[in-house]
């Protein structure tokens, strides 16, 4: 716990700054592999649970990713999967399968 307390403290002097993500919305069945069409309708708009739950039913996609503004993925494809990447302000830069 200790460690915990001191790194708080360290990350506000270095700069960082935490943005929310969203919580995960629970796994919708979908076809399972995830389709592209139309997922630009979703550039700019907040993110939120609701609008998880619909990138994921529009794609047809099993998984929802969240990404985090300047988040680092792994580069692997996994056609069942949506990925919605946020900006710095909790709003969708880009929803895409992969």
């Amino acid at each position: 716990m200790k460690n915990l307390i001191g790194l708080v403290p360290a990350l506000l002097l270095s700069g960082c700054v935490i943005f929310p993500v969203p919580v995960p919305v629970p796994q919708v069945a979908g076809a399972g592999e995830c389709r592209n069409e139309g997922l630009e309708r979703y550039t700019d708009q907040p993110a939120s649970q609701q609008l998880g739950a619909e990138v994921q039913r529009m794609s047809g996609a099993r998984v929802l990713q969240w990404v985090g503004f300047d988040t680092a993925v792994t580069m692997d494809y996994r056609p069942e999967r949506v990925r919605i990447q946020l900006d710095r302000n909790n709003r969708v830069r880009s929803a895409r399968c992969g």
